[in-house]
């Protein structure tokens, strides 16, 4: 007989395209049990109160998403190292009437990419797009695997260099905050380059020019027709380019196992979610 795990839920603004509930019902089919969970629109004014009536209603997990990260690190009890570090949340679970906070973006980003894509970090000189909430929450993870040197280029040269300044304070080696256009970001070359930025959502141009591609492996946070920046690079001469699709199913099932203690298994899911997709 099943067991109905509970009620569960992704929120944000948007989140009408969001494949968290086909994600996390795959997993529980495999669990043999059930779960309720929506994807449910939510304005950030209105996020406290949401998330108080949400889990004084029954709910077992959250999982958050943009722009609604911040406000749930700012409002969970407990904190994970990951959220800590990146101080935002994707994943809420109440514990003995409190809230513990998570972030397991860094997880399954490095799953993917290592674990299904047999790409080693360590020394290797990589190049980070962007410098906002998806890049903080996979650069200290990314930090762990001892690259050679970390490049962030964002448009805003500020915005870069502070966060490669926190990163340096933090005791991590090697890191440089450059604009775009810097020139002395001209001059480089590197191994893997991951595109942190939103160029995708908003039918940007691509923020580096081709000549970066030659002999790097290019890596897109985004999926689906939000990944310009994939379809570029694998057109344009990139030694290999990556969707964020399977970094999505990771970290989504590290979210499962946090609320539930099961570790789904991916790889069905994985085929699943892209033969629906047709990518």
């Amino acid at each position: 007989m099943k067991k109905r795990l509970g009620n569960f839920a992704v929120i944000g603004d948007p989140v009408e395209h969001s494949l968290s509930p086909k994600i996390h019902n795959l997993f529980a089919k495999q669990h043999g049990n059930q779960i309720e969970y929506e994807k449910i629109r939510v304005a950030k004014g209105l996020f406290v109160a949401f998330v108080e009536d949400f889990f004084s209603n029954r709910g077992a997990g959250l999982n958050i998403t943009l722009p609604l990260k911040a406000e749930a690190f700012e409002i969970a009890d407990t904190l994970d190292e990951d959220s800590k570090s990146c101080q935002a949340v994707n994943t809420l679970k109440p514990v003995n009437g409190k809230l513990s906070g998570f972030n397991t973006d860094g997880v399954g980003f490095l799953t993917d990419l290592e674990a299904w894509h047999g790409i080693a970090v360590k020394d290797k000189r990589i190049l980070l797009l962007g410098s906002g909430g998806a890049a903080k929450g996979i650069v200290r993870p990314l930090l762990s695997r001892e690259p050679k040197t970390l490049v962030i280029a964002n448009r805003t040269h500020a915005s870069a260099r502070a966060l490669a300044d926190q990163l340096n304070s933090e005791n991590f080696i090697g890191i440089e905050g450059l604009g775009l256009d810097d020139t002395q970001l001209m001059k480089k070359r590197f191994d893997i380059i991951i595109n942190a930025t939103s160029a995708g959502h908003k039918n940007s141009e691509m923020p580096i020019d081709e000549n970066f591609l030659e002999d790097a492996i290019c890596y897109d946070l985004s999926y689906g027709p939000a990944a310009s920046f994939f379809r570029w690079a694998e057109s344009s001469g990139a030694k290999r380019s990556i969707d964020g699709l399977g970094m999505l199913i990771e970290q989504a099932a590290k979210s499962y196992e946090i609320w539930t203690g099961f570790s789904p298994n991916t790889e069905s899911v994985r085929a699943r979610i892209r033969n629906d997709l047709g990518i």
